[in-house]
């Protein structure tokens, strides 16, 4: 009975060895996915840093809803221009104000 005993306090404290051991080399890791999706988050925010948004002067968002096929063929139309979409929004809103105070004035 002893032998059972002793083989089974050996175990438990390999188990415990072994439990500390990857605590220690895995302790860095995140207990959650929602604490590694934060972190994810905060590494893809830090490359955005405002500069390249400060550069093009774009640096405030502009949204509005659209119906499906207008946003396919605006889509369709800034490929075919060689610019992104927002580019073309942007090209698009400009003409039609720089129109406006043309006819303002």
């Amino acid at each position: 009975m002893m032998a059972a005993e002793n083989e089974k306090a050996h175990s438990m404290k390999a188990a415990r060895e072994v439990s500390r051991a990857m605590s220690s080399k895995w302790g860095a890791m995140k207990e959650t996915a929602a604490a590694a999706r934060q972190d994810r988050e905060k590494a893809i925010d830090n490359t955005i840093d405002g500069r390249s948004l400060r550069a093009t002067g774009r640096n405030a968002q502009f949204n509005f809803r659209a119906r499906p096929t207008l946003r396919d063929e605006a889509m369709t139309v800034a490929k075919a221009q060689g610019l992104s979409l927002a580019e073309f929004m942007e090209k698009i809103i400009q003409n039609a104000i720089d129109e406006h105070n043309r006819g303002a004035g």
